[in-house]
Order: C-alpha cells, then sequence, then structure tokens
C-alpha cells in the first residue's frame, strides 16, 4: 500500500456535514461499515460498463473496491418555527471503497424517488470526505464535504445555530405526544367506567368520574399551551429579526421620503417666483432620490451601493472574470456545477471581506441584489446573463438554483477535490502503475469533471502522459530496445529530442529583434509552433519557461525602436493628443497582454504621464462643447476623441469630464423627460405625469409606448413560471382534456395588448365616493364584498391546536355610470398594494429589474390618478377629460 492509499480501517465511520435539499438545510450523516452482509449487497447489484457517458451510468457499478454498508441520516439542522419538524430519514447504503483511488462510492435509495449516487473523493488527512452526485444530477447538485466524528465543524454550525435545539425540540414534541396519549387513554377508560355507573345508577361515582376527567382535560390543556408557549416564542423570535431588519429599510424610506418632500415644496416655491433653473436642478434632484427609494425599497445594500457607483462592483467584476481565465466560457454548455467553482476559498476569498458562511443576511442579499440587477444588465462582463442569474443565487437564502448554505460548501469541497485530484494522481505516478491509472481515469470522472475546466484539460493530459510513459515502460523488449528504451527516457527530461522546437523559437526570436509587433507576438507564443501539440506537458512548461526568460530581453528592444512621441513641440493640445492616441492605438496589444512586464508598465506609464498636462489644455474646450450639445450621440463623441481607454484609471481630467458629461447627460434626459411628459394636468415632477397627460390629450402614441414596455415586463416576470413544469404538474389533475402548452398559450395571449389604463380605471371609479363624492351622480350603486379566511395553530409536529375563521366585509359606492365597469373590474388596487407586490418579488429575485420598475410605473400612474382628482375639481375641464378617457378605453377593452 502506497503511503497514501486509504484503507477502511484508516476512515472513521462516522461523518457528518450540511447538505441543502427541497429549500431546507439538512444535517447529512454517513454512517459506514464494512461486513460480510455489505459484500453480499454489493455482489448483488447489477454490474455496468463504462459507455459513451464516460462513466456516468445511472446504477453504480460495484465490485472493484472493498465492500461497505452503512446508513444515510438525513435531519433537518434547524427549527423553523412557521414548519413542522419532521422525523429523521434513514436509508440503508452499499458502496465500495477504492483503496489505491482514496475514493468511496456509495449509494442509497429514497422512499418512490430514484437512487442517489455519490463519488466521494478522501482528503489526505482522511479527515474530510468530498461527495460528488453521480448520474443526471451530477451537473446540476452542489457537491458535499462531510467531516470525520458526528459534530459540525464551527464554521458549519454558526451556519445553523444550536444544534441541539432541534434534538431538544424533538424531546420535547414526542414527550408532549405521549403525555397526550397518555391522557386520551385514560379519559377513554374513564368514560367507560362512568358509562357503568350511570348504567348502575351510582351518580356519586359518576360525578367523582366526571372530576376526573375535567381534571385530565385541564392536563392536556396545559401541555398543549406549553407546546404553543414555546412555539410562539419561537416564531416570535424569527419575527422580530424580520421585523428590525424592515424597521432598517423603513427608516431609511423615511429619510428619502423627507427629502423629498421638502425638494417637491421648493420646486412649488420656485414655480411660484418663476426661477426655471433652479426648478431643472430640483427636479434632478427629486430623480436622483427616488432611484435611491427604489433601490432601498427593493434591498439594495448602501454600502455596496456606494461602491458600485453606476455599474458593477469593480471586485465582482474581477471575481466573475475569474471563470474566464480558467477556462470556463468554453463552447460547451456551462452546468451549474462549473459556476460553483468561483464559491472556492481559493478564489472567492481573494475578492471577498468575508467568507460567505460569516457574512450577514443582509449583506449576502445585498450581493444577491448587486449581482442579478446590476451587474446581469451590464454587457461587457465575461459571463453570460443567465450564469450571473444563477451565481447571485448562491447568496441567497431563497433556494432558486442555489442556496448560500450550498454554494460556500460546495466551494469547500470543490477546493478539497482539487488537492484530492493532485496527491492521488502524484501517488499513481510514482506506483507507475497502468491498470490503476486507467481506473482512475473511469472512476474519478465525476469528480474531475466538477473542476474548473483548465483543471480538467490538465488532468487529462497529465493521465495521457504518465499512461504513455507506464506502458513504454512495462513493454517487455529484447537488451538492445531496453538500451534505447533507456536512452529514450533520459531524453524525455533533457532538451535534445526538442531540438526543432528550440530551433523554431529562435528563428521567431531573431526575426522579432526588427521591431515588427506581429513578428514579437508570434515568438512569444508557443501554442502557434508546428510541434506544439506534440509535446508533453512537461516539455511544455519547460519552453514557457525558456520564452518568458528572453520575453524583458525582446520587450525592452521592441520599446528602443518604437519610441513615445515626443512630449513637445505641438501647435495645439490635440495635436499631442492625436500623436500619443495613434502611438497607444499601434501599440494597444503590448498593454493588454504584457502591461505587468517592466518594460511594458514604464513605457506606457510614461505616456500617460505625458498626455495629462494635454488632456487638461483641451479638457475645457470639450467641456464648453459638452455643456451646449443636445445630443446624446455627441456627447460620447466628444469624449471618446478626446481620451484613450486607460485615461479612465490613469488621468484625473477624465474625472472631470466625464462629471461633466453625466451631469449634461441628465439635464438631456430631464428635457427629454420633460418633453415626453407634455401639456395636461400634471407637471413634470408628478407622479405618472407622462401616461395622466397622454390620456388627457389623446395622445395615443405614447400610451401604447408605455403600455407596451409594461406589457414586455409582465410577459418576462410570468415566463419563469410558466416554464417552472407547474403548469404541467396541475394538468395532471385536470384530465385529458387539460392541455399543458395551450394552458401557457391562453396566460401568454391573456397578457398581449395588456394596459395600465385597465388598472387605473378600476381606482378611479373605486375613489370617487372618497375623492370626488359631489359628482358621483344620481342614484349611486352599494357595492359588498366579503373575504373569509381561516388561520390555523399548530403544534411543533403538525397537529392542530385550534381554528379561527375570520371575515372582512368592504362597501363600495359606485356611480351609477360605472356600475358596470365595475363589476367586471371589481375593487381594483392602489399604488401602496403595487409598490408592495414589487418590492418583495424584487427583494426575492422572483422578477427582473425591468419588472419591478414597470411595477413602479403602475404605481405611480395610480398616484397620478389620485393627485388629479385630488388637485381639481371633479366637475372640472381636467377630471371630466381624464374620467372620459379612462372610461372610455376600458370599455372599448371589456
Amino acid at each position: 500500500m502506497s503511503r497514501a492509499e486509504t484503507s477502511l480501517s484508516e476512515l472513521s465511520k462516522n461523518w457528518t456535514g450540511l447538505i441543502v435539499e427541497q429549500g431546507q438545510v439538512k444535517r447529512f450523516t454517513l454512517k459506514l461499515d464494512a461486513s460480510a452482509t455489505a459484500s453480499a449487497v454489493n455482489r448483488s447489484q447489477p454490474a455496468m460498463r463504462r459507455g459513451s457517458g464516460n462513466g456516468q451510468d445511472q446504477t453504480m457499478q460495484l465490485g472493484s473496491g472493498e465492500p461497505i454498508a452503512g446508513q444515510v441520516i438525513l435531519d433537518v439542522a434547524k427549527i423553523d418555527a412557521f414548519n413542522t419538524l419532521p422525523a429523521p430519514a434513514i436509508y440503508p447504503l452499499t458502496g465500495e471503497l477504492i483503496a489505491e483511488l482514496n475514493l468511496l462510492k456509495i449509494q442509497y435509495q429514497p422512499h418512490r424517488q430514484p437512487a442517489i449516487m455519490f463519488f466521494g473523493a478522501i482528503s489526505e488527512n482522511k479527515d474530510e470526505i468530498y461527495l460528488f452526485f453521480g448520474g443526471p444530477q451530477s451537473n446540476q447538485k452542489a457537491p458535499i464535504l462531510l467531516v470525520a466524528g458526528n459534530t459540525l465543524p464551527d464554521y458549519m454550525q454558526r451556519a445553523v445555530g444550536a444544534g441541539e435545539n432541534v434534538e431538544e425540540a424533538r424531546l420535547q414534541a414526542i414527550e408532549a405526544k405521549a403525555k397526550t396519549d397518555l391522557i386520551n387513554q385514560q379519559v377513554e377508560s374513564l368514560r367507560i367506567q362512568g358509562q357503568q355507573a350511570r348504567a348502575e345508577g351510582n351518580s356519586e361515582l359518576v360525578a367523582e368520574l366526571r372530576q376526573k376527567i375535567n381534571d385530565l382535560f385541564s392536563e392536556s390543556a396545559q401541555i398543549n399551551a406549553e407546546q404553543n408557549r414555546l412555539r410562539q416564542e419561537a416564531m416570535a423570535a424569527q419575527q422580530k429579526a424580520r421585523l428590525e431588519k424592515e424597521q432598517y429599510k423603513q427608516k431609511r424610506l423615511v429619510q428619502i421620503n423627507k427629502k423629498m418632500q421638502d425638494v417637491q415644496t421648493q420646486i412649488a416655491q420656485e414655480r411660484q417666483a418663476g426661477n426655471q433653473e433652479a426648478i431643472n436642478s430640483l427636479t434632478q434632484q427629486m430623480l436622483l432620490l427616488r432611484k435611491q427609494q427604489q433601490d432601498v425599497a427593493s434591498g439594495r445594500h448602501p454600502e455596496l451601493q456606494q461602491k458600485a457607483g453606476s455599474g458593477c462592483l469593480p471586485s465582482l467584476v474581477a471575481w466573475l472574470d475569474e471563470f474566464n481565465k480558467n477556462k470556463g466560457a468554453s463552447a460547451q454548455s456551462v452546468q451549474i456545477i462549473q459556476l460553483i467553482n468561483l464559491f472556492r476559498p481559493s478564489v472567492f476569498n481573494r475578492y471577498f471581506e468575508q467568507s460567505l458562511l460569516d457574512m450577514d443576511d443582509e449583506l449576502r442579499d445585498g450581493y444577491v441584489y448587486e449581482l442579478g440587477r446590476v451587474c446581469s444588465q451590464q454587457g461587457n462582463l465575461s459571463v453570460r446573463r443567465s450564469h450571473i442569474k444563477v451565481v447571485s443565487s448562491g447568496f441567497g437564502e431563497i433556494p432558486r438554483v442555489l442556496h448560500y448554505m450550498s454554494a460556500a460548501i460546495g466551494g469547500m469541497a470543490l477546493d478539497g477535490a482539487a488537492a484530492w485530484q493532485a496527491y492521488t494522481m502524484d501517488e499513481l505516478a510514482k506506483a507507475n502503475e497502468s491498470e490503476a491509472l486507467s481506473e482512475f481515469e473511469i472512476q474519478s470522472s465525476y469528480v474531475r469533471n466538477a473542476l474548473w475546466p483548465e483543471e480538467q484539460a490538465r488532468a487529462e493530459s497529465r493521465l495521457v502522459e504518465q499512461t504513455e510513459q507506464t506502458q513504454r515502460e512495462a513493454k517487455v523488449v529484447t537488451q538492445k530496445e531496453t538500451a534505447q528504451a533507456e536512452t529514450k527516457l533520459v531524453e524525455l527530461k533533457e532538451r535534445p529530442q526538442r531540438e526543432g522546437v528550440y530551433a523554431e523559437i529562435d528563428a521567431r526570436i531573431k526575426a522579432a529583434q526588427n521591431g515588427e509587433l506581429r513578428a514579437l507576438m508570434n515568438a512569444i507564443e508557443p501554442r502557434t509552433l508546428s510541434s506544439w501539440n506534440a509535446i508533453n506537458l512537461t516539455a511544455q512548461d519547460e519552453i514557457r519557461g525558456y520564452i518568458n526568460s528572453k520575453l524583458p530581453g525582446l520587450l525592452t528592444n521592441y520599446f528602443s525602436i518604437h519610441t513615445l512621441p515626443a512630449d513637445t513641440g505641438y501647435a495645439a493640445p490635440e495635436d499631442a493628443l492625436l500623436a500619443s492616441r495613434t502611438w497607444f492605438e499601434q501599440h494597444k496589444d503590448l498593454y493588454v497582454g504584457f502591461r505587468n512586464q517592466p518594460a511594458v508598465s514604464n513605457t506606457f506609464k510614461q505616456l500617460f504621464k505625458a498626455r495629462e498636462p494635454y488632456l487638461k489644455q483641451a479638457s475645457q474646450n470639450v467641456i464648453d462643447k459638452i455643456k451646449t450639445t443636445n445630443s446624446v450621440n455627441e456627447l460620447n463623441e466628444l469624449v471618446k476623441a478626446l481620451f484613450i481607454r486607460p485615461d479612465k484609471q490613469h488621468s484625473s481630467t477624465w474625472q472631470v469630464v466625464n462629471g461633466a458629461k453625466q451631469c449634461r447627460m441628465a439635464e438631456l434626459e430631464l428635457i427629454a423627460y420633460r418633453k415626453r411628459v407634455g401639456d395636461g394636468p400634471l407637471e413634470a415632477d408628478d407622479d405618472g405625469a407622462v401616461y395622466i397627460n397622454a390620456l388627457y390629450r389623446n395622445d395615443m402614441q405614447i400610451i401604447a409606448e408605455e403600455d407596451k414596455k409594461f406589457e414586455r415586463a409582465m410577459v418576462e416576470a410570468t415566463e419563469p413560471l410558466l416554464n417552472s413544469g407547474v403548469i404541467e404538474l396541475t394538468s395532471l389533475f385536470m384530465g385529458r382534456q387539460s392541455d399543458p402548452q395551450a394552458i401557457k398559450q391562453e396566460m401568454r395571449d391573456s397578457l398581449k395588448g395588456i394596459s395600465m389604463s385597465t388598472a387605473m380605471t378600476g381606482f378611479f371609479i373605486v375613489s370617487y365616493e372618497h375623492l370626488a363624492a359631489k359628482c358621483l351622480g344620481p342614484n349611486p350603486v352599494e357595492f359588498t364584498r366579503t373575504e373569509v379566511w381561516d388561520d390555523i395553530t399548530r403544534t411543533v409536529m403538525g397537529e392542530e391546536v385550534y381554528r379561527n375563521t375570520y371575515t372582512q366585509t368592504y362597501h363600495y359606492t359606485i356611480a351609477r355610470r360605472h356600475a358596470d365597469i365595475f363589476k367586471q373590474l371589481g375593487e381594483g388596487t392602489n399604488a401602496n398594494n403595487v409598490d408592495a407586490l414589487a418590492n418583495i418579488y424584487g427583494a426575492s429575485g422572483m422578477i427582473s429589474a425591468d419588472a419591478q420598475k414597470s411595477l413602479f410605473t403602475m404605481s405611480d400612474n395610480l398616484r397620478g390618478v389620485a393627485t388629479t382628482m385630488q388637485r381639481y375639481a371633479c366637475d372640472s375641464e381636467e377630471m371630466k377629460t381624464l374620467e372620459s378617457a379612462l372610461i372610455g378605453m376600458t370599455r372599448a377593452r371589456l
């Protein structure tokens, strides 16, 4: 047995960890046993050959290792006061240990579910096992980290709280149930005795037995009351945490709303004074405050928002780029398991100040927002939008694709698996056994396929190289052939066999001395060598080292030929900037690829330093043009003509000019917004002004554009539900005539042509009795709506304690001319309800940022209706026109 080889006697019999299953964090316990029973069970398993799936068969092949048996125990790891506490699920397992590969293979069969298969990589110290799912789930499920023994490590325990609480609650529930069952048995016995006493006419005994029964009922009520008290305390603790979080958000919203009220007051004052410049400035402040209000309502973390500015956090951009650096952005479809590599501590901890498990809920939710709502909208990132959405779920507690616990622990398991792959392959290389190498290639596929593609490629290349070398050394040869083979092995470690490659490299280096950029790039890129793919990995590393040793001299020679442009003697600063831009464009490939090389970094630093005084001289002229430019495209072209891309990091002038640009863009957006608002009963700073004024003017083009944006957002928000499988599941209970695709299409069709005016009309006619009562007209119609719901209290074991039924009746007074519409639309909704939906669905990630923005637009339009009704008399021209427009559009649609 080699030093790293694992025997069953070395392994702990008990292993524990955490797994996220069906949205709940559970304790995963593995109990191992080596026995004759295990051997017999494993021999009964069907043997399957490795097929085209590279070992990824749905039934695990056993028989090549030491048989094991045992149990898998799944139990809740954290009490949820709002759900019942289930009993632990215990499943028998079968499997085997492949000692020379340090690999465990196990499977178990949950009730009425497919078998679960795991491939477990055992750490070098034999104190951790990294479990990877086999079969169809292998690419979609996060791996699990188990530690030896029965105690969770501190970092896991902190994440789920006190583990003894679960067992304590279960014991309390069992004890309470046992007491209740005993009381029920005693009551039944006393009831039978009472019947006999009554039949015998013994009234004294009947009274005595009745008192005993009442005493038992009192005792049972006390037990239920105690259980209910414990449950209420747990619920109160959870609700308190949620309430504190919501109170903090509301406090921030109150502060922002106060600022908005102050700005609105100032706008009204400046409007009376006729100061249009001040009005424009204040309106711009109002737009910024509204954006801030939406961010806070959506749960955006203030500290992360400040760091992010107007785009994706730089640290998140760099972190996501790790996926591309490790060849994650390959042509192959990206699997979830590949994205979890971003959460490996060796990667994650370089970009975040805290580990994922140590972050508080608010900070994790903040990263969910930044990734899902900000970074995913930025089109220049190296990771696709859909992949960023998946990654963002790795910070959340609501399990959409990932859960923060599965992402964090899965990342640790991947780091452990990478170390396992390295040390196991080292030991196999020392043993030099081709059969063991072949077995490793087959059995480890699920583990290796979960790592970075770059790591997979290196491992596969090493396997091929080591297998070929082992086969060569194991071949039976003649004495002459042996001498030749030995000579060849020596040559593998030396340079002579690769003389042709080095000759080609030296020729390229010589050609690059003339200062041609293409020749230089060709000399330092080994992958274009004619025999590169035929060279083993060790030789490739040696060749790269040789080229890297020549690189500083090549770059120094290159810049001695291509010197920087002169920094004086220009007629105008624009001429100097054009000269430096032209030089940068000619040589920027070296800046992009080799900026860490001293020759490159020093040269370009001199270029940026020389540009700065000319940028300062030219900037004022550009800023003056910016202030008078009336086109966003012209703005961008002005700035683009002045700067090169690195100026953003190296030039203080860039900050000044960009600030002027952003200010002008905000002004242009405000001008465009005011133009879109146009004439009507509302001002530009009023909520819903665009839609209300368009209704007033009968501008159907703007109404159609606004409704179309709303329709697109609602369709986008609905698609995840339609594609979730819920419709297919529901159709199973609706008979053969139910076609899931038809139901989906019907839902999609119902959203076509949707208009915000319908909800606005519903709100308008319901609000008439409160905001325009004198215009209700003769004989208004009274409507009544009653809601009924149950409030059920249960024990921790799920048993119902009591049930209260509540009703709420609403009364509406509707103008008779609107009664037919009210019958079809109902009581409608209001702005606060729409805001609440937008905040809840937005914060949870159930809808996109565009859909949330559209819901906020809807709530603004409803507020616009209320503002118009409050600002103008009900018999005014403004109100009559608005009523006619809303009622007319709605009647036409209904």
